[in-house]
């Protein structure tokens, strides 16, 4: 059954021009319209002595079934080392998995990646952070704790597993046009009070290091938004009301306090779910 599940597979690839090969994303560029879909991560799966590429990625044309001319189909697992992205409609099994993106990035999107025949073996698998888009957060559940992946690049695990790619449009960063004043700046939040979502204006007049934190009223560090260099702008940061961990505080009132060079300040907020 695999094998004619296979034939007809690739006939349909044959037939609307979908070969990988065809189908391959080379930017993360936002602003190139030329490219096939919006952005596009990646992923080097080794294991077995094999080596595989499969894609996930966003883009405003995408759904999140299967996509002609977007997604690119994958045969189904034969008997060896095989990994795919499984999707609940024909034809199940993807190469490449493109889902909707579309501004502002609010909704929540999982990719669930299958590694099979696996049995006795180890798989690393690979990418580049610097794919992901700017926005939200992206983790990998199933395999214990969930993995960053903007902090970390690869991981390691044994047999088969079905890996659970997760994209939280919650906390994200839009960057405004750049204002006049030679000063740092940090603006109250909007709105607020809120529920579940508020926005924190600031104003970097410089390059500089800066960290943005979120903390309860006993100083405990709730959440961090920036913790890295940034080039001069006005941002906006979003924070979604959870803390570190993905899960959601409590209603109360919160500080957040930004430092950036010689420059400390603090405003408060309150959450009222």
């Amino acid at each position: 059954m695999n094998r004619i599940l296979a034939l007809v597979l690739i006939c349909i690839m044959i037939q609307y021009g979908l070969t990988p090969l065809n189908a391959q994303i080379k930017s993360n560029d936002f602003t190139n319209q030329n490219l096939l879909v919006t952005w596009a991560v990646p992923l080097t799966i080794m294991g077995g002595g094999m080596t595989l590429t499969r894609t996930f990625g966003g883009d405003p044309n995408a759904t999140n079934e299967f996509d002609i001319g977007i997604d690119v189909p994958a045969a189904p697992s034969g008997f060896d080392y095989y990994a795919y992205f499984e999707i609940a409609q024909f034809p199940n099994y993807l190469d490449t998995d493109i889902r909707p993106w579309i501004e502002p990035y609010e909704i929540d999107i999982d990719w669930s990646l299958k590694v099979v025949n696996a049995t006795g073996k180890t798989s690393f698998v690979s990418w580049d952070p610097l794919n992901l888009p700017s926005v939200g957060t992206f983790t990998v559940e199933g395999i214990g704790e969930p993995i960053d992946m903007r902090t970390q690049d690869s991981l390691v695990f044994n047999g088969d597993k079905m890996l659970l790619i997760k994209y939280e449009g919650g906390t994200f960063v839009k960057v405004l046009a750049n204002n006049q004043t030679n000063a740092y700046q940090l603006f109250q939040n909007y709105p607020n009070p809120f529920n579940p979502k508020t926005c924190i204006k600031v104003h970097i007049p410089k390059t500089t290091f800066v960290v943005l934190q979120i903390f309860d009223t006993l100083g405990r560090e709730i959440y961090t938004l920036v913790d890295s260099e940034i080039p001069p702008g006005v941002y906006e940061y979003v924070w979604d009301g959870r803390n570190s961990e993905g899960r959601e505080v409590a209603s109360g009132l919160y500080l957040y306090q930004i430092q950036a060079g010689d420059f400390l300040k603090s405003k408060k907020m309150v959450l009222i779910r």
